[in-house]
């Protein structure tokens, strides 16, 4: 038999709108749990899992439709309410679930075990889908309506779920998305079933807002790694070595301890192993991309290590030099900046916890750079900040930004980042005083290496004051890095002995010499 439309009820317009602000919190949200738990690039499946339970409603509602058109507030009721439901289950199950983060789908059940954990993931999706596909399929002659709501839901949801996370953690962000899903269930009750919905929902809700605060203390999205390997020689243990976790928009950053015998410096000559290390602690983002933060602000006398690192190849070229730092971490660049007599320094980091870790919860490890006055150091993100800062530099340094060690396929190295593209290295030459330099450093020897010099190479093409070959010079240090100094111009025969000694002393290797 044909099926009959009605006018749409103010209910459909409000079950949709809320449905869907929580569906796509709970998509973002997903993401950042996947990165932690997995690794990054695993994330991105979150978007294929919510395709996949959409298209299975949109199915389901084609086959049933003439069934369920009978009752159609009564099944938008339903499926509301076991979007809610599936919500709590699935959100436990990804805590609890056991599944390895390094997968090569080597074995059979390797690969079970993998799809059962997207499966479950997906079953919220369909639920949810359900319950949009209903209202469209029943109110076609509203569809632009329902879906401006829908899109409208969706747009909060993105921009919500990230200040949720900063401010809650993910238990916070998810009780908010279930509540959400909660007061959608409840404007979508049948009036026949008001007052057996309405008493538990409102104590649900009340329940609900109570744990929100401390739900992320109560149960923390496990890393689901055991270790990190800093060096072929040195791994640290995670687990329950964690000192302090809060949630960013883009990660959870976490700190533990490091024991004596696990400190190290990057980017240091063999000789440096042997000089004895302040005390030391790891920052993690997404229990993968790491960085040491070392207290030389009660220990000075260790700043010494920093001398002849790769965070001063460049810096100690220049007379007091202006000094652009792209990406913090734990500051060796801004330290070797300062030892290095900088007039000024700007460090620009990305994620708001860094900063907030030096200001306050490691502050006795920085203490000494965050009250100098000649120090200035910024929550945004490198390449804009460049671009909109109208000052010129003699120096614009990156040291290990992003994380490689993350993409343990080997994929998309370097191409998750838009600073290394052509384009960025021409914003940060453009920002050169005379004769400055750009010092990027990288963590994936050759491959990196050959593919960075490329696009500095194109980069350059019309800029460059000189002969390419003479405006670089290429260091390797011990443990992984590889440093590219691109001067505005050519090296000195003065500027390249300094380089020389520099790298003795340093016991550096030089890769490329002009």
């Amino acid at each position: 038999m044909p099926i009959k439309f009605k006018t749409i009820n103010f209910y459909a317009f409000v079950t949709v709108f809320l449905i869907s602000f929580s569906m796509l919190t709970f998509e973002i949200l997903l993401t950042r749990i996947i990165s932690l738990r997995l690794f990054f690039h695993f994330s991105f499946l979150v978007v294929s899992n919510c395709l996949l339970g959409i298209g299975a409603s949109g199915s389901m509602i084609s086959i049933l439709q003439n069934t369920l058109v009978k009752r159609e507030r009564f099944w938008i009721w339903i499926f509301s309410l076991l979007y809610m439901f599936s919500l709590v289950v699935v959100y436990f199950f990804i805590l609890n679930y056991d599944v390895e983060p390094n997968i090569y789908f080597s074995s059979l059940k390797e690969m079970l075990n993998f799809s059962v954990f997207n499966l479950l993931l997906s079953t919220p999706f369909f639920f949810a889908g359900s319950v949009i596909g209903l209202v469209l399929t029943f109110n076609v002659e509203q569809v632009n309506k329902i879906y401006s709501l829908d899109l409208l839901g969706a747009g909060l949801g993105a921009f919500f779920c990230p200040i949720f996370l900063m401010t809650t953690g993910a238990g916070g962000t998810f009780i908010f998305l279930t509540l959400l899903a909660l007061a959608g269930a409840m404007i979508a009750t049948p009036p026949i079933y008001n007052r057996m919905i309405i008493v538990p929902g409102l104590l649900f809700a009340l329940f609900g807002l109570l744990i929100l605060p401390s739900l992320d203390d109560w149960f923390p999205v496990p890393t689901g790694k055991d270790n990190i390997f800093i060096t072929e020689d040195i791994s640290l243990k995670l687990g329950k070595r964690v000192t302090y976790s809060k949630w960013s928009a883009i990660s959870r950053v976490d700190v533990i301890d490091v024991d004596k015998d696990k400190r190290i410096i990057y980017g240091v000559g063999k000789k440096q192993h042997n000089v004895s290390l302040p005390e030391e602690k790891f920052i993690l983002q997404d229990a993968s991309a790491g960085t040491y933060i070392s207290n030389f602000s009660q220990n000075p006398e260790a700043l010494e290590i920093l001398k002849y690192s790769i965070y001063s190849a460049a810096v100690m070229l220049k007379d007091k030099p202006r000094v652009f730092i792209i990406g913090v971490g734990g500051a060796n660049d801004v330290w070797a900046a300062k030892i290095n007599n900088a007039t000024y320094i700007k460090g620009i980091e990305i994620n708001k916890q860094i900063i907030e870790i030096h200001k306050g919860y490691l502050y006795n490890f920085s203490r000494d750079i965050v009250n100098d006055p000649r120090i200035e150091l910024v929550y945004d993100e490198g390449r804009s900040a460049l671009i909109r800062d109208n000052s010129r530099y003699d120096v614009i340094q990156m040291a290990g930004v992003d994380t490689w060690s993350a993409l343990t396929s080997g994929a998309y190295v370097l191409a998750e980042n838009y600073l290394y593209t052509v384009e960025a290295i021409q914003n940060m030459y453009d920002k050169l005083s005379d004769g400055g330099i750009i010092s990027i450093t990288r963590m994936g020897r050759d491959m990196e290496t050959l593919r960075l010099l490329a696009n500095i190479y194109t980069a350059l093409k019309d800029r460059d004051k000189g002969d390419f070959e003479k405006s670089v010079f290429c260091l390797h240090s011990e443990e992984w890095t590889r440093t590219v100094l691109v001067k505005k111009g050519a090296f000195s025969k003065l500027e390249l002995n300094q380089l020389e000694q520099f790298a003795q002393k340093g016991q550096l290797e030089i890769l490329y010499h002009p």
